[in-house]
């Protein structure tokens, strides 16, 4: 800690300018704690010593996210991340795995309710305080004082919500959701009240949606709400009535089969979608 203070000019986590931090990181950055235990992403990205690309920034409402435990070799391996980030570098939560995966963080083991493997979120609420440029001090707040285990969910009370999904090999799943962020049109598109869309997951970060039109026409768009979505378009000129259910199930790669009942009750498929492309075979 002492050492981190005199060459990085950074300062405690427990303590700021304005006087204590009574809900600090705790063992789960040893500027918080001086116990020896990793720094949490933020500070070692702070530092320097976490590539910045390891830290995702969470995009849209609602992602599944592989966390790669902080006390590991960095950077993650290829679809993980160290840290989500939620907000922006003013005001941001941060959602990250720890693990006792060395004799470091052996130090973060439970005691008292407090501590121990899962997964944490803390609030960056400003990276700096310090009006003294020499030295950063920044002030953050554990929402997690006993790290979350697989099943459980945290709530920050603002519209944030992580629920941990299941352990990884060194890591953690979880999906983060900004109930903050406000629903928006999809392309435009349209159907009946309350009728049902099928949604299928093509890709990474990419999600196919297939309905009956207020016609019964079958349309079908793909993308997602961060990236952005492409026109609806018809599938194949097929029909149903209007806000029929369209089924869709992925088969293959580049293939989602449909299935339907037509406006006389029968029973219809696409063979082939070529997602990419964009191209239905003429269904059957």
């Amino acid at each position: 800690m002492e050492l981190t203070h005199a060459l990085a000019g950074y300062g405690d986590l427990y303590a700021n300018p304005r006087g204590p931090v009574t809900d600090h990181l705790a063992v789960f950055d040893n500027m918080a704690c001086d116990c020896g235990t990793h720094p949490s992403a933020f500070t070692k990205r702070a530092l320097g010593w976490l590539d910045p690309a390891a830290v995702t920034q969470h995009k849209g409402r609602r992602s599944l996210y592989g966390l790669h435990t902080v006390g590991l070799v960095q950077p993650p391996p290829e679809g993980r991340s160290t840290a989500v980030q939620v907000g922006d570098d003013g005001n941001s939560f941060m959602v990250e795995a720890r693990q006792m995966v060395d004799p470091f963080d052996a130090g973060i083991a439970r005691k008292n309710g407090k501590g121990g493997e899962g997964v944490i979120v803390y609030e960056v609420e400003t990276p700096d305080i310090n009006r003294d440029a020499s030295c950063v001090s920044p002030l953050i707040h554990l929402k997690t004082p006993a790290a979350l285990a697989p099943g459980t969910t945290f709530a920050s009370g603002t519209g944030l919500i992580v629920q941990v999904i299941s352990a990884l090999p060194g890591g953690y799943s979880v999906i983060i959701d900004d109930t903050t962020l406000p629903w928006t049109s999809v392309s435009e598109g349209a159907s009946t009240p309350g009728a049902p869309v099928s949604a299928v997951v093509t890709g990474e970060d990419r999600v196919a949606l297939f309905l009956a039109d207020p016609n019964g026409g079958i349309y079908t768009t793909s993308g997602s709400a961060a990236a952005g979505w492409e026109p609806w378009s018809s599938v194949s000129e097929g029909a149903s009535t209007p806000g029929a259910p369209v089924s869709a199930v992925v088969t293959d790669e580049d293939r989602v089969p449909l299935f339907l009942a037509d406006p006389n009750g029968g029973i219809y498929t696409t063979t082939k979608f070529q997602l990419h492309q964009g191209d239905f075979d003429s269904g059957s």
